[in-house]
């Protein structure tokens, strides 16, 4: 009866809001979404009640609702504009009618409401902050709308190839970029320059650098006070198609600051919206290129410090390592360029190479002096392909590595590489000391001076169901929650026992941990296979303690002790989980946060974003016939889990 008494106080509101009685439509649509809350329709047409009365913070409630349960309804998107409109958020009102009328292009109402706007901003006095973001809201949409113009006879091939440049702070991006723009022969380069500080001093050496900026056919874009790969995101967006449709560029080349990590910069360009829109219609990734210092390098990287100590966080809560970010710029890029070769000596050039070689194996390495190197070495190269940039990576090269495959560098420089693998869980306490030790060891056999990069994914005796992920760079540690081991969620879900053990004996699970297993890959110089090993085996449960470890999906006993440093980043994903039960105070609530290194926060964040596979419903375990489905899936792929770890 819910669904038949619901439909006819829809009826009833609608014949209330057509005779003029708001506040009695208002009062029908209430109740209608009293039976049945997911109906839009009755969401919407309540909005438009309340907008009658005035009442524009109920009206705005309404709308976000329906955007919600029907984002690619043009209704919603409409409503929501109306709402604006009526605020006076004019050029946000336009794009939302501008949202409307993509999705229902047929339909005058949007474009006549677009116009409306238009011609309000047109009006004498007009606020010129608005006036401008319209411009600019108009001009990101033409560039990137895939129902406009850019769709009527684009040619692909046409669209304008962009290289980055990263590195850290004092690299020689700078230096780079004034080469070439000194040696384009010709060549018509878009520039934009990004510098956190408020004064872009790049931006000034570059238009100092004589012929660099000063021709007709070259502009430059200063972005100012803010990093590309976070704050000025849209910004960048913004520039680039400015400068794409400015149609008389060869080439763009962006310098981004010296903390930003290259790989969010890249998604810009591959981003798409609800709508579909995408900057990748006007512009390619053409190259990614990461300037190294051939002489800070090994210090910076094996300091230890964070980028906060010494004053160069992206914002206050930037809890980035320096050595983790220079292995995020190493290891996205297409080319390397080893800049201030001349300042170090062969062998050091050499054994940086191999280093840097082990970090990223698909990299072409450059050597410069003042960031001299052939031009189209660096531009229009057509190297990035983000498919392989995915696999780019040394530590997933490693990790699906043929056993014994030999690398010339591993003679002579001392690079190796091993897959450290087992079935026991770590105890949270004695990981924590570990790391507490290689970080401020330095003769320890795990120190940054060794391990150059380790990655992979492990389990902790305190939540046996999750999976996490392993990740050092330098003498960072970060770790998150990846998921949900499969097994633990047939064992929650009294899976099909056949189904099960199908799946375990193709992907060799382990008889009593099912799938849930270490292993991770280190690549580092010098490092001692056996003592690293025998380190990091310390940290795991005894076989005794393993022996007695209790996997059932709703144990409690074994949390406390299990966890211990961890709380902070396995807390979130458990109660998302339900596994803690209504016992949520069994973990220790942890600062997450000791010696710089905030391992047991790092991935708090993370957390319960990443608990389920993608086809698991949030919140609680997922249901029988959901696992079941997951475990079939996996057996038709005919893919197997990972190689088993070692029995211990």
């Amino acid at each position: 009866m819910a669904g038949v008494e619901g439909s006819a106080d829809f009826d009833a509101g609608n014949a209330f809001f057509r005779a003029g009685d708001f506040a009695a439509a208002v009062e029908r649509f209430s109740r209608a979404l009293a039976r049945q809350p997911a109906d839009e329709r009755a969401w919407s047409n309540r909005c438009a009640a309340y907008l009658r009365l005035g009442d524009l913070d109920a009206a705005q409630r309404d709308a976000a609702r329906c955007v919600e349960l029907a984002p690619r309804w043009h209704k919603a998107h409409y409503r929501v504009g109306r709402v604006q409109h009526d605020r006076g958020e004019l050029v946000r009102a336009w794009e939302s009618y501008y949202a409307a009328h993509v999705l229902e292009p047929d339909a005058p109402l949007y474009a006549q409401m677009m116009a409306a706007v238009e011609a309000q901003l047109s009006e004498p006095g007009a606020p010129a902050e608005a006036v401008d973001g319209l411009r600019a809201l108009k001009l990101r949409i033409l560039a990137v709308d895939p129902m406009g113009a850019l769709t009527a006879g684009a040619d692909p091939a046409a669209r304008v190839p962009v290289t980055v440049l990263s590195g850290f702070l004092g690299a020689g991006k700078s230096s780079l970029l004034r080469h070439v723009l000194r040696e384009r022969h010709g060549m018509r380069v878009g520039v934009i320059v990004n510098d956190m500080a408020e004064l872009n001093v790049d931006a000034q050496l570059v238009r100092e650098a004589g012929a660099a900026l000063v021709r007709a056919d070259d502009r430059l874009v200063e972005m100012s006070n803010g990093c590309i790969c976070c704050t000025l995101r849209e910004d960048l967006l913004s520039e680039v198609a400015k400068l794409c449709l400015a149609g008389r560029f060869d080439a763009l080349l962006i310098e981004s600051s010296g903390i930003s990590e290259p790989t969010p910069v890249a998604q810009t360009f591959l981003f798409e919206d609800v709508l579909g829109r995408s900057l990748a219609h006007l512009a390619r990734l053409d190259t990614m290129v990461t300037v190294v210092d051939a002489e800070r390098f090994a210090l910076d990287f094996t300091s230890g410090d964070g980028l906060a100590a010494r004053g160069l966080g992206a914002s206050d809560g930037d809890e980035r390592g320096v050595g983790q970010l220079l292995v995020s710029q190493v290891e996205c890029a297409d080319v390397l360029v080893l800049n201030k070769s001349d300042l170090v000596s062969a062998d050091a050039l050499g054994a940086l190479g191999a280093r840097l070689h082990a970090l990223n194996r698909l990299a072409a390495q450059l050597q410069s002096t003042h960031g001299a190197v052939p031009v189209d070495a660096v531009v229009r190269t057509g190297r990035f392909d983000w498919r392989a940039a995915m696999a780019t990576p040394g530590w997933l090269a490693e990790l699906s590595a043929p056993a014994g495959a030999h690398h010339a560098e591993s003679e002579v420089y001392g690079i190796s590489h091993f897959v450290y693998a087992r079935t026991r869980p770590f105890d949270g306490g004695r990981l924590d000391a570990l790391l507490r030790a290689r970080r401020e060891d330095r003769s320890h056999c795990l120190h940054a001076c060794r391990l150059l990069r380790s990655k992979g994914f492990w389990w902790l005796a305190g939540a046996p169901a999750l999976k996490l992920e392993w990740a050092t760079a330098a003498a960072d540690f970060v770790p998150r929650v990846a998921g949900c081991w499969l097994g633990a969620l047939a064992q929650a879900a009294h899976a099909a026992s056949g189904l099960v053990a199908a799946v375990g004996a193709r992907d060799g699970w382990d008889e009593r941990y099912a799938d849930r297993r270490t292993q991770i890959v280190l690549i580092g110089v010098g490092l001692a296979r056996a003592e690293a090993e025998a380190a990091l085996d310390g940290a795991l449960l005894s076989v005794e303690e393993a022996a007695a470890l209790d996997l059932a999906p709703s144990s409690r006993p074994q949390l406390a002790r299990g966890v211990g440093a961890f709380a902070a980043l396995v807390q979130p994903a458990l109660a998302q989980l339900g596994a803690l039960g209504t016992c949520a105070d069994a973990l220790p609530v942890s600062d997450g946060a000791h010696d710089g290194h905030a391992h047991a926060a790092a991935g708090a964040a993370h957390a319960a974003e990443h608990v389920h596979d993608e086809k698991c419903a949030s919140g609680g375990w997922p249901s029988r016939e959901v696992v079941e489905a997951m475990l079939a899936e996996r057996l038709a792929a005919g893919e197997a889990a990972g190689a088993p770890a070692r029995a211990d």
